[in-house]
């Protein structure tokens, strides 16, 4: 669980940078393509559907659908390569043991959702001291969002992401890229609240011993420093799902629809 919860974070906080999308391939794949996928999604944003609250904050079907449409297209394009790693009598049983742990986890809406729970109560939480990301300090990353798509649009107006972009403000109707960045603000909001959240943490991590980190070096076949910032996200992610735990008792969490959320594997075909 709490691996899930740390994976799907710290992915949450990479997408809202910036999409990365390949060609979708897979079988009972309703939308395959960046054009199909990006028109996709938009259809997801414009319903404006609420799945979800968080003591009367809304949890919008596109929160999930931005992570996990970008989730999905990561995994099923790192699949073949992964299952291909797994017949190769030339890889290392360690390699193939990470390979066969990589593609035994495809992204799920329901854990995003989860996720998406625990940072919308730290996010509160941090607002009722006080200490919750400033407005000023969200709008300079939505412009820092907004210059990263200007830039890809212009230097690969050819590029899969760039045909995605089109497809999404063609399907949405817009012209301009507020009425997209939208949906971006709430996942910065709350993300850069974990941020502030994970630096408080950082004081309280301990030394770890030379038998943890050569134990994490050896299971996941990585070298020291990466084993050692493991193991710091592990205990940091620990302390963050526990008070997200005990936040969630004082709050008032209402799932409303969870039928959709499911409901978004069926544009990937992932059935696990």
């Amino acid at each position: 669980m709490k691996k899930n919860i740390k994976i799907i974070l710290v992915l949450v906080s990479i997408l809202v940078i910036a999409i990365a999308l390949t060609p979708l391939i897979s079988k009972k794949v309703i939308a395959s393509g960046p054009d199909i996928y990006g028109s996709s999604l938009g259809k997801i944003l414009k319903q404006n559907k609420i799945v979800a609250t968080v003591n009367g904050y809304p949890i919008y079907l596109s929160d999930i659908a931005i992570p996990y449409f970008s989730a999905a297209d990561s995994y099923l394009a790192a699949k073949e390569k992964l299952e291909n790693i797994l017949n190769d009598p030339n890889i290392s049983e360690t390699v193939k043991k990470n390979a066969e742990r990589d593609l035994s986890n495809p992204p799920d809406p329901i854990k995003i959702l989860n996720a998406r729970i625990n940072a919308i109560l730290l996010y509160q939480d941090l607002k009722k001291k006080g200490l919750a990301p400033s407005e000023s300090k969200v709008n300079d990353d939505l412009i820092k969002l907004e210059n990263s798509w200007e830039l890809n649009l212009k230097n690969y107006p050819n590029s899969k992401w760039s045909r995605f972009f089109i497809s999404l403000k063609k399907s949405m109707g817009v012209k301009n890229n507020t009425d997209i960045l939208k949906y971006y603000k709430r996942l910065i909001t709350t993300d850069n609240a974990y941020k502030i959240y994970r630096e408080k943490l950082l004081t309280t991590v301990p030394k770890f011993t030379k038998e943890q980190i050569q134990k994490e070096m050896k299971d996941k076949n990585i070298p020291e420093q990466v084993a050692i910032t493991n193991l710091e996200n592990d205990f940091i992610n620990r302390l963050l799902e526990k008070r997200a735990a005990e936040l969630k008792k004082q709050s008032d969490v209402k799932i409303l629809d969870i039928n959709s959320v499911k409901d978004l594997k069926r544009y990937f075909g992932i059935s696990r």
